[in-house]
């Protein structure tokens, strides 16, 4: 879709120019969040989580022991009883995994050290091996102050996934709202030392609570291709020079490649035509003010669409008018393109209207057409398999507009006119009441 020379994209725009492309927002920040998790700690220790939760859900044997230990912990202050499986394509979706994982550690712990007896306790070679394999897994402190790690960081991004699925939202807020995100962990990134160490207290409390040894350093040596090999005065350094620092440096690195695209933050620079956005830059004008330029209202960028424009001539001084419009403005002034639209007389402000609509309509976003389709399994079922196209199409129609009101007897009317050798039809509904 996005190739450069062969892509979808790039034909479009070779017999359109101005058919910009704009990959769903959502999607973008969850690539961010795949390429970062790329870390080789993080990719072990997701590794081990899904591992342990295949382990529990894969046997009901297995659950009933993980059950039978939730209800011995009298401490655990949640109802979960079932461990969460990591999502494969929505990985912000698997902050609720760790949360869940977390609350029943010490529970899946223990349950781990009793099927690792073996036939003592009951149970099979098979079960005890791999029981004792993820015992072991779980004890190292290199797994807990990665779980850690990697649940508290994405809890920057975990409200900004939520927006970004939104169906009213502009571009303007959303991309804003990104430059917020990474504002936030560039200041993450500055002051790491005061950040890891209040990760690294909560990894040993975690520790201390399942009874794990100690914090240690792995030992390195000169040349190192299967693990980690950094340098560390104490067990603190040493994981956050392993963790810590790679994973908000990657996922830093990805949110400025990924949202860094031209053209959009040219469409951003749209947003000065908000009365919130220029009545704080232009201040308290004068009643001596002469024409303004279109540079001086930030709207240079505007040229892309000057050829759109009903009379571009005139949008020097369409925006005079316009800003004085808001400086006598009594009340709240509105902060999203569709609400400034209704103010924009497309007969007073024709190019100002203009440009608004075209703001408007900027994709952000692709959740809601993907809804569309996740919407198909409650239309074609199991039951309706063979369903044909025209009729897939006809009940997709009745689902999207299920909350207009259908004059059923004006349906049959309609019916009954276009196929008058078929049948007689009566108004059944009016029978039945009689009768």
């Amino acid at each position: 879709m996005a190739g450069k020379c062969q892509g979808a994209a790039a034909r479009i725009q070779a017999n359109y120019p101005k058919a910009l492309y704009f990959h769903c927002a959502a999607h973008i920040l969850n690539l961010c969040v795949v390429g970062a998790c790329k870390v080789q700690s993080v990719q072990n220790m997701m590794g081990f989580l899904k591992e342990i939760s295949l382990f529990f859900s894969n046997s009901p044997k297995r659950q009933q022991e993980l059950e039978s230990q939730i209800m011995e912990v009298t401490d655990s202050e949640t109802n979960k009883r079932k461990l969460v499986d990591l999502c494969r394509t929505r990985w912000i979706a698997r902050i609720e995994a760790f949360e869940v994982f977390e609350s029943l550690l010490s529970s899946v712990v223990n349950s781990l050290e009793v099927i690792s007896e073996g036939a003592r306790a009951g149970w099979n070679v098979e079960s005890a091996t791999m029981a004792r394999g993820l015992f072991h897994s779980i004890m190292k402190f290199e797994f807990l102050i990665t779980f850690v790690v990697v649940k508290k960081a994405p809890c920057y991004i975990k409200g900004l996934t939520h927006l970004l699925q939104k169906k009213t939202l502009d571009i303007c807020t959303a991309y804003g709202e990104v430059d917020n995100v990474k504002l936030s962990l560039a200041q993450v990134r500055q002051t790491i030392d005061i950040v890891h160490k209040e990760w690294y207290q909560a990894a040993v409390t975690i520790g201390d609570k399942i009874h794990a040894p100690e914090p240690s350093i792995s030992r390195c040596c000169g040349r190192q291709s299967n693990r980690s090999n950094v340098p560390g005065d104490s067990p603190e350094v040493y994981y956050r020079r392993l963790v810590t620092v790679p994973f908000i440096d990657e996922l830093l690195n990805h949110l400025d490649n990924r949202f860094a695209i031209s053209h959009i933050k040219a469409v951003c620079t749209m947003k000065s035509l908000m009365p919130a956005s220029f009545m704080t830059s232009v201040g308290d004008l004068g009643s001596s003010m002469g024409e303004l330029d279109v540079k001086t209202m930030g709207l240079d960028d505007f040229e892309f669409y000057l050829d759109d424009l009903p009379s571009a001539d005139g949008l020097p001084q369409e925006m005079h008018n316009w800003v004085n419009k808001w400086r006598r403005f009594k009340g709240a002034f509105p902060h999203t393109p569709a609400d400034c639209l209704s103010y924009a007389d497309e007969t007073m402000y024709p190019n100002i209207n203009c440009v608004l609509r075209i703001f408007c309509t900027l994709p952000v976003t692709t959740a809601e057409c993907e809804r569309s389709v996740s919407v198909l399994r409650r239309l074609k079922t199991y039951l309706r398999s063979s369903m044909g196209q025209e009729r897939l199409s006809s009940l997709a129609l009745l689902h999207i507009n299920q909350s207009m009101t259908i004059d059923f007897d004006a349906v049959i009317n309609s019916f009954s006119r276009k196929h008058p050798r078929r049948m007689i039809l009566k108004d059944i509904l009016s029978t039945c009441i009689d009768t």
